[in-house]
């Protein structure tokens, strides 16, 4: 499988993670260093440095949200105003 990811990757495709601002947005990241080290032959440093290619041409892009669960973790003079 990280072979085809990789392939999509070569050919142009944009990657598009929504979900938790907690957990969902590293492990992605996470999954694709790997994938990329991996197909490549590459270091984790490498690897990073081509995601954040990715993510300067806009063909990485996250749109995580704040859920309930996570919000409660969070001190209320941070949240300000803001009702959770």
């Amino acid at each position: 499988m990280s072979k085809k990811v990789w392939d999509l990757l070569c050919d142009g495709a944009v990657v598009y993670v929504a979900g938790s601002s907690t957990e969902i947005p590293s492990d992605v990241m996470s999954a694709l260093g790997e994938i990329v080290s991996e197909e490549t032959g590459g270091s984790k440093e490498v690897a990073s440095r081509r995601l954040k290619a990715l993510e300067k041409a806009q063909r990485y892009n996250v749109e995580a949200c704040l859920v309930y669960e996570d919000a409660k973790s969070i001190a209320p003079e941070v949240l300000g105003d803001l009702r959770v």
